[in-house]
């Protein structure tokens, strides 16, 4: 009978939040308690952010304030503060695990609070953060945050050194130089051949021309695209009658920056 009870308590425990396992019932509530729960009492003295263990507030201030990370992975050359960081890039990155999949459509995450946040700004629609400047309504903090920065305040930290192009992200910079200045065109569309530098471009071609999806309809005519932005700006621009960009030679209006540029050519440009 005793055996029974030790062989129960070392069976493994796995997080129903994240791919955790523990060994131990006390070592997984102390987890969820500290990782997912709201008991963190660790407060970061640099931003608005605590944690649930001394350590993980610990690594924080190290990798991300202090920019110390000795933990590099040899394959990519990712460098982290911490062990336990390099494991994870490796199942997210290199093994591509996925462990939480979305019941209404084919999304699938590593974290359980990402599985969450799609849910409720994809499928329940919900957008609770808004923005002051122009009322545009976000479904995460972060993303709000990143619109204000890129749309408003206009910062952009990472300059190409070989045109003129900017980015608020490293990463969008990188893949600027390997498409335009490159021409690394890797990812092949495999009903036409052409062929795309960025996996994300190569997906929307094959829904855009081939798929001819649709899924943003307008209300008021019989206007259908892909993109929501499109659909905002036909409504803006024909139905709303919302015209904000202006000649500074004649002082005529458009809805579109791109018919702007077309009238210049046109009728001021060409006429010089």
């Amino acid at each position: 009978m005793e055996i029974k009870i030790i062989l129960e308590k070392l069976k493994p425990r796995k997080c129903q939040f994240c791919p955790q396992i523990f060994g131990v019932e006390s070592q997984l509530q102390m987890h969820v308690s500290t990782v997912h729960g709201k008991n963190k009492n660790f407060k970061c003295d640099f931003r608005n952010m605590s944690f649930g263990l001394n350590e993980d507030l610990n690594v924080n201030t190290e990798t991300v304030h202090l920019i110390t990370k000795s933990h590099k992975y040899p394959i990519c050359d990712k460098s982290y503060g911490s062990k336990n960081y390099i494991h994870k890039h490796i199942q997210m990155v290199h093994e591509k695990k996925r462990p939480f999949s979305c019941d209404v459509c084919n999304y699938a995450t590593f974290k359980h609070t990402v599985l969450k946040n799609h849910i409720k700004c994809v499928h329940e629609k919900l957008k609770p953060h808004q923005c002051n400047i122009c009322q545009m309504s976000f479904g995460q903090k972060d993303t709000l945050k990143k619109h204000v920065q890129t749309v408003h305040e206009n910062i952009k930290n990472f300059y190409c050194e070989l045109c003129s192009f900017s980015s608020f992200k490293h990463s969008h910079l990188k893949k600027h130089i390997e498409c335009v200045h490159e021409k690394l065109k890797q990812h092949h569309c495999n009903i036409c051949q052409k062929s795309f530098g960025q996996k994300d471009t190569l997906k929307t071609h094959v829904q855009i021309v081939h798929e001819n999806r649709r899924n943003f309809l307008c209300d008021l005519c019989s206007f259908s695209s892909f993109h929501h932005s499109n659909l905002r700006r036909l409504i803006e621009c024909v139905h709303e009658k919302f015209k904000q960009h202006q000649c500074r030679i004649c002082h005529k209006c458009f809805g579109l920056e791109g018919h702007l540029k077309q009238h210049v050519q046109s009728e001021h440009e060409s006429k010089n």
